[in-house]
């Protein structure tokens, strides 16, 4: 499950620079 999460979450992180995760 947690690595769907990491998919996305690199995938926002490569859009846009937040640190909200």
């Amino acid at each position: 499950m947690a690595v769907w999460v990491h998919y996305i979450e690199h995938k926002l992180n490569e859009t846009i620079s937040h640190d909200c995760f």
